[in-house]
């Protein structure tokens, strides 16, 4: 990641939201968009066939020119320019449980568009904490414990949550049979959470309508529902039954084929003239 003119306004290493604080967030933008100059150098040698964007990388797809001011563009501006300018788009789900909004979103964009399956994370390894002794306990006393009566709190996709509201959180939960329970906060989690309400694979913490704000209270309130009420066995069930979709690897490496093929057989060099 290129560095600032002023190092002090992010922190060291830093390359992706999860290593700063929401405040620092402009600053993170403004360093990634340092890579437009090298990023259009690669394109110019290399002149690929295919360019993959997220939207961050807004100024990859306008007509390889150099945007001026790039950081000054909102991560709303960043998604409809880029929607505006691809060819096709990609997205990490499935049909079997997005057909609805995948059809919809092609009928909106008028382009192609192309589920890659979940990306799943491999499985962990059994002696992956072998040397380490605390995470040997910890296991060990987990193994005692019975099957469905322990909560794992995670805050993002670095951990293995039945907490989250991020996609990567989602997804993750549910290849594992997890209801999740959802507290959301920023991005896609609010709309994550009224999308696992509708398919009936998990719940949101409830808050003021007013001011977003939640006491223990709520918390309980949800985890219980979820753990041990009658009211959720159907949510129990459900999560069960969706870890087949979410944790069937063949599946989603059949869309990342489906992807593949498609982009080897529309090549179109990038035309940097």
């Amino acid at each position: 990641m290129p560095v600032l003119d002023d190092k002090t306004l992010l922190p060291e290493n830093a390359e992706a939201s999860v290593d700063v604080p929401a405040e620092q967030i402009q600053y993170l933008k403004a360093a990634y968009d340092l890579l437009q100059q090298p990023v259009q150098h690669f394109i110019d040698d290399e002149k690929p066939d295919w360019i993959i964007a997220d939207f961050a990388q807004h100024w990859v797809l306008m007509s390889m020119r150099y945007v001026e001011d790039a950081s000054s563009a909102s991560f709303a501006q960043r998604g409809s320019e880029i929607l505006s300018a691809c060819r096709a788009i990609v997205v990490r789900s499935c049909k079997e449980i997005d057909d609805v909004y995948i059809d919809t979103l092609h009928k909106i964009v008028d382009k192609p568009v192309f589920p890659v399956g979940l990306l799943l994370s491999p499985s962990p390894s059994t002696n992956l904490f072998s040397s380490d002794t605390s995470v040997q306990s910890i296991f060990k006393w987990l193994d005692q414990q019975k099957s469905g009566s322990i909560l794992f709190v995670g805050f993002g996709s670095e951990c293995k949550p039945i907490w989250g509201g991020g996609w990567g959180s989602v997804t993750e939960s549910l290849q594992y049979g997890h209801v999740v329970v959802v507290l959301a906060f920023v991005y896609d989690q609010g709309f994550n959470g009224r999308f696992l309400m509708e398919k009936g694979l998990g719940i949101e913490v409830e808050k003021n309508e007013e001011d977003g704000s939640f006491t223990r209270n709520e918390i309980e309130k949800a985890l219980k529902y979820v753990i041990v009420s009658k009211e959720g066995e159907e949510l129990r069930v459900g999560a069960k039954e969706a870890a087949a979709i979410f944790g069937d690897q063949m599946l989603h490496d059949s869309y990342v084929a489906s992807f593949v093929e498609y982009l080897n057989n529309n090549r179109e060099e990038i035309s940097t003239d």
